[in-house]
C-alpha cells in the first residue's frame, strides 16, 4: 500500500517537474520534515530536492483510515485512495503491483 501511495505521488511530481527551474532546485531547502500523521511522511528516495518538494506539497495532507476522519479534515488522504480537500473529494486510480 505503501508503495502505492509513493508511486501515485511520484507521478505528481513528474508531471509538475517542467515547471521546476535549475535555479529553483539550486534554492530548494533539502531539510523538509514530514508531520507526524501527513502523506509526506510516506515520501523517501534518493533525490533531496524531489523529496523535499513532495513533503513540502504534501505536508498538509493527513493520512486517514476512515471515510469519517478524512471528511473531517481539511486535507486528507484515505487507504483506499479518497482525496478530500475543500469538502470535496475524488478517488485516485490504483497502480497495478507488477509496475
Amino acid at each position: 500500500m505503501r508503495e502505492h501511495r509513493f508511486q501515485a505521488l511520484s507521478r505528481t511530481y513528474r508531471s509538475s517537474r517542467d515547471l521546476w527551474r535549475e535555479d529553483r532546485c539550486s534554492k530548494q531547502q533539502n531539510d523538509v520534515v514530514a508531520g507526524v500523521g501527513t502523506v509526506a511522511e510516506l515520501i523517501d528516495g534518493d533525490h533531496p530536492a524531489a523529496v523535499s518538494y513532495l513533503r513540502k506539497r504534501f505536508g498538509g495532507m493527513l493520512r486517514a483510515t476512515t471515510d469519517a476522519e478524512a471528511l473531517a479534515s481539511q486535507r486528507s488522504l484515505t487507504q483506499d485512495g479518497m482525496i478530500v480537500q475543500s469538502g470535496e473529494y475524488d478517488r485516485i486510480k490504483p497502480i497495478a503491483k507488477d509496475l
